[in-house]
């Protein structure tokens, strides 16, 4: 593991006071957003992985339930969370679901992005880090070894916390920007990232099944 983005919810700060901000991803069950949040097909990338959390955290049904409220109360499935985060910055809708590599990244353009760590008070929010594995086999063995310890360096971890993306280091004294977002600043998740692997298949099933295309 080297370096993490989080799952945030941003909202258009010329839409959305901060005062009435989201705080949670249930806010989204409420009649006062419904058809103004964004969300990437979750069936694919971080989207899958942040389904088969709540199945984790939530049980399966309560999890599906939410997903199907979203749906109800008109939730926008786009391709993508950088398209998602867009359309917030660019006032399509008030709010949607991304990563904070993507916010940092619509900030940086210039648009009214405001970012939420949600559920701060309850579950977290979910932290997805960097991950590497050497494919069994392979042909250049030593070459890759050496290239995942150069990945899994304090160097690269530092890199990435000072690249656009931001990037939250994992491990404790790594320099980072003034003002850049710490492991210990944020609330996450309490995940066995294991079991949220197993739950994929189950939650990408009923994903299909609810946003189908």
């Amino acid at each position: 593991l080297v370096g993490a983005r989080v799952r945030i919810i941003v909202y258009n700060k010329n839409l959305v006071k901060e005062a009435e901000a989201p705080t949670s991803i249930f806010d989204f069950k409420k009649s006062k957003w419904k058809g103004s949040v964004a969300l990437s097909y979750p069936l694919f990338g971080a989207a899958a992985t942040h389904a088969a959390a709540l199945y984790y955290a939530l049980g399966s049904h309560q999890a599906k339930g939410y997903y199907a409220a979203l749906k109800d109360n008109g939730v926008k499935i786009v391709d993508g969370n950088s398209l998602a985060c867009r359309m917030a910055g660019d006032g399509e809708v008030g709010a949607a679901f991304t990563e904070t590599d993507d916010a940092f990244l619509e900030i940086k353009r210039g648009k009214p992005i405001g970012m939420v760590f949600p559920d701060a008070n309850g579950m977290g929010a979910l932290l997805i880090p960097n991950t590497v594995s050497l494919i069994k086999g392979a042909r250049h063995d030593s070459e890759a070894k050496a290239f995942i310890d150069f990945l899994l360096s304090r160097e690269t971890e530092k890199m990435l916390a000072f690249s656009d993306a931001g990037q939250i280091p994992l491990r404790s004294g790594i320099e980072v920007p003034p003002g850049a977002i710490t492991l210990d600043s944020i609330k996450v998740m309490k995940l066995d990232y294991e079991k949220v692997a197993d739950l994929l298949a189950e939650s990408a099933k009923d994903m299909q099944g609810l946003f189908a295309r």
